[in-house]
């Protein structure tokens, strides 16, 4: 706009939304020092290991072991290295984002407000307390992904497989490299898949009953037992990091009765005709034990999950009774040997003990 000689233009944003933007953005920064410190740390004591690991060898006259330690020592070095330099040169980017803002303030320099508005894209500015909320997500599952691949490096170097470590350090390279958030790969869930879930904890399947409700059986039935996983696409609107509505997998389970798996406030399971929040579930994924694991949180924030009492419900905590795995029906031939050999052993224990009480 003119007036007289002066030009003036509207503000694209106010103070206090550049403001907001600069707490974010220390607040980010105070993450990634948090994370370097935490990189740092388990680097060295990975260092201290190999070079223990790489003295025994040298010990034992090992030439092949001794080389390879070697290379993983070295490699370890470069990618403490990398991910410092990474961590740093994000960081020296948010420092001149922060002066840039603080400049902002006071020039009202319209085409650069044009241009931070071109990299916030058109989405509405997150609130501080929500953009932490999700910062503190973005790490969890970085600090997740760093930290898994620390402990199969450590779980290789326990039992000897020493052929592994070198890989795996390789694959921590990706740490905080040009921006991305680390986000363990995985193979993402076939929309129409087929599975049955057993308990990793009691090796029982979930069943579904006439009356539309769940329970446990050991007797695997495929008119019971089998659930279709449709997947269910992210609102990527709803984050501030579209990374976290990738990381977030969505899914529905139909029953064999063509239904979907619903939570109820209460905390318990039933059937409903269609898909809508309470058919909804987040897919979580676990792989310690170098089996995939599932888990299935609820929109209430539970999780499914079973007893020793044969029940199946929601619980408010994930713990041993609230992973599965998947079952298939080329596993099923394998499972029931299992269980019947499971069964034959309790028999022989009850009849000793009936011999030795009598």
């Amino acid at each position: 706009k003119m007036s007289g000689a002066t030009i003036h233009y509207e503000r694209i944003f106010t103070n206090s939304e550049i403001q907001e933007l600069e707490h974010q953005i220390k607040f980010l920064m105070g993450k990634q020092k948090e994370m370097k410190s935490h990189v740092k740390e388990e680097y060295k004591k990975l260092q201290l290991r190999l070079e223990k690991e790489l003295m025994d060898a040298q010990n034992d006259g090992n030439e092949g072991l001794t080389k390879l330690l070697e290379h993983a020592n070295d490699v370890s070095l470069k990618q403490q290295k990398l991910a410092d330099d990474e961590i740093d040169k994000d960081m020296l980017l948010l420092k001149e984002q922060i002066e840039h803002l603080a400049n902002l303030r006071y020039e009202k320099d319209y085409w650069k407000e044009l241009e931070l508005k071109g990299v916030l894209g058109q989405n509405e500015q997150p609130t501080y307390d929500d953009f932490v909320v999700d910062c503190e997500k973005n790490f969890e599952l970085a600090k997740e992904h760093f930290d898994k691949k620390m402990r199969h490096i450590f779980k290789g170097l326990d039992n000897e497989d020493h052929n592994l470590i070198v890989d795996y350090l390789d694959q921590l390279s990706t740490l905080c490299k040009e921006g991305e958030l680390p986000i363990e790969p995985r193979e993402p869930q076939k929309d129409g898949e087929e599975f049955g879930l057993r308990s990793c904890e009691y090796g029982t399947f979930i069943a579904l009953e006439e009356r539309g409700t769940f329970a446990q059986t050991e007797d695997f039935d495929e008119n019971n037992c089998y659930f279709t996983i449709e997947v269910i696409q992210p609102d990527e609107s709803k984050y501030t990091n579209p990374l976290l509505a990738l990381s977030e997998e969505r899914v529905a389970l139909k029953t064999a009765h063509g239904k979907y798996i619903s939570a109820t406030e209460q905390g318990q399971l039933q059937e409903k005709d269609s898909i809508g929040d309470e058919e909804t579930w987040v897919l979580l994924y676990n792989d310690d034990d170098d089996v995939d694991k599932f888990a299935f949180k609820s929109c209430f924030q539970r999780y499914i999950s079973v007893n020793n009492k044969g029940k199946v419900f929601q619980a408010s905590q994930i713990k041993k009774n609230e992973w599965f795995w998947k079952t298939y029906p080329d596993m099923l031939e394998a499972i029931a040997k299992e269980i019947a050999e499971k069964r034959a052993e309790e028999e022989r224990l009850r009849k000793l003990k009936e011999e030795e009480e009598g």
